[in-house]
């Protein structure tokens, strides 16, 4: 399934990509905001069992791309092993692996995959550093797969943290960067729905970091405002199954160990990714109800 686009030069959309004005804004409040008609799955809503099997059909025929690293490895092996569980939700899922070296990419993704197929295609894209994550995904919308997808997200690892090796800027210029390109993509692409990440979290033996928190809130008070469409991972990461948060002394997210990977604080054991892959299903429905 697949609807039409708009098109918009691309020194407008370059432009875009590059103003970082919004750093020190009130996120919840920017004018420059397209606003939407999405919502926020998390830990409050991700279960998608009350879907009828026509809301997950309709979930199923759209054409996602998904940009991500090793804990989306864990949101896919997760859909793998939900659809293996439950037929209905099969996501017909292409693994792609996008890669970076020396100063240029060598993109994996194939967009005449969905031509013929529906459903998500996944692109590993590693961990070159948050700010290349931002722009590969602006490029990578910025040609021919922009026209064949319903859906595109792509999200940071927990290792993007601002003020890390990965991105040694601060929360609000990272989130500046992505929000510019998330608006102009929105601008250049109506018929696409695009949906926002926070970024995946670490257990208290990792301990949390003060500038992923911020940045984390900053996209929550930002989508909330302007109706954009949240898959808040961080959320869902630190809350058991009972609902309960967890968090640290002074109230930052920890992921709940119960959900991490043996001998591992970062990444997810098969507990986490069902979970993740429930909230992925639940807003694939509500994407595709809302169209």
């Amino acid at each position: 399934m697949k609807r039409n686009m708009l098109l918009v030069p691309a020194l407008f959309l370059a432009a875009a990509i590059l103003s970082c004005s919004g750093g020190g804004n009130d996120p919840a409040s920017d004018g420059n905001s397209t606003g939407g008609s999405g919502s926020t799955v998390n830990q409050a809503n991700y279960d998608p069992a009350a879907l009828t099997d026509a809301q997950v059909s309709a979930a199923a025929a759209l054409d996602v791309y998904f940009q991500h690293a090793s804990v989306g490895g864990n949101v896919c092996a997760g859909i793998d092993a939900l659809a293996l569980a439950s037929p209905r939700y099969a996501s017909g899922r292409a693994s792609w692996a996008s890669d970076y070296s020396g100063d240029s990419w060598s993109p994996g993704y194939d967009a005449s995959w969905y031509d013929s197929h529906d459903g998500l295609g996944d692109d590993q894209r590693g961990n070159p550093g948050a700010a290349l994550k931002v722009s590969y995904f602006f490029e990578s919308m910025s040609g021919s797969l922009a026209d064949k997808v319903d859906v595109a997200m792509f999200k940071f690892c927990f290792i993007d943290s601002p003020g890390g090796d990965y991105f040694p800027g601060t929360a609000a210029e990272l989130f500046a960067s992505a929000k510019s390109t998330m608006e102009a993509l929105e601008a250049a692409h109506p018929g696409v729905d695009f949906v926002w990440w926070t970024m995946p979290i670490e257990t208290a033996q990792a301990g949390a970091k003060a500038e992923r928190q911020l940045y984390n809130d900053a996209v929550r008070a930002y989508c909330l405002a302007n109706r954009e469409w949240l898959l808040d991972i961080a959320a869902l990461e630190s809350h058991d199954d009972s609902g309960q948060a967890i968090v640290d002394s002074s109230g930052r997210e920890l992921l709940y160990d119960g959900y991490a990977a043996a001998l591992d604080d970062s990444h997810l054991n098969s507990m986490g990714e069902l979970k993740l892959a429930k909230a992925y299903w639940k807003l694939l429905a509500l994407i595709a109800d809302s169209q």
